[in-house]
């Protein structure tokens, strides 16, 4: 590939690369990384970025070394895998044991069509919002699983987007959550 392998590698989902604070961020945090030889990969979605000019000129204002991923195709799911996965949506909640098994499994698979055998040292929701992200990034072969809480993500649940709260019941997915400040962690805390 023409990379020779860094200190640690690192797979990122960023979200669309809008123009906002989240972005910023990780165009900071990856310059940082890459800095300090540890490597980044960052997954994006062409279309969702593509659409946008603003999107674009903030993807193309990374890093260089910041090596990038398009997630291309639909996810492959069975029958049932669709139908858990779709009631999960609906309900924010994992009804039973066996239909969570069934939610990750589905998960895991799509891991493996967008990264076949690569593993990461660590893999990280960087975006936070979306669940689709949350579980493919908790299903990445990695040593270690995080995701950053951007906000009070409760009360971001409760007074603008209801579908964090299954944002929410993936965090035990991952092995690390990291909140933006220390006030957003001590109201994170005390919530989740």
């Amino acid at each position: 590939t023409g990379h020779s392998r860094m200190s640690r590698e690192l797979v990122f989902f960023q979200g669309s690369f809008m123009p906002n604070g989240i972005t910023s961020s990780f165009q900071a945090l990856s310059k940082s990384l890459v800095d300090q030889d540890i490597g980044v990969t960052v997954i994006v979605e062409p279309g969702a970025m593509f659409s946008d000019p603003q999107r674009v000129e903030r993807f193309q204002a990374l890093d260089p070394r910041v090596r990038s991923l398009g997630r291309v195709g639909g996810q492959s799911v069975t029958a049932e895998e669709r139908r858990v996965i779709d009631r999960f949506n609906h309900v924010d909640r994992f009804e039973s044991a066996d239909l969570e098994e069934v939610y990750w499994h589905a998960f895991e698979r799509e891991a493996r069509r967008l990264f076949g055998g690569a593993y990461f040292d660590v893999s990280i929701c960087f975006e936070g919002y979306a669940r689709f992200w949350m579980a493919l990034m908790a299903r990445v072969r990695s040593g270690k699983t995080g995701a950053y809480l951007h906000n009070d993500m409760v009360g971001e649940a409760n007074t603008r987007f209801p579908y964090l709260a299954g944002v929410a019941q993936q965090y035990r997915q991952f092995d690390v959550l990291a909140s933006v400040s220390h006030s957003v962690g001590e109201a994170n805390r005390a919530a989740l």
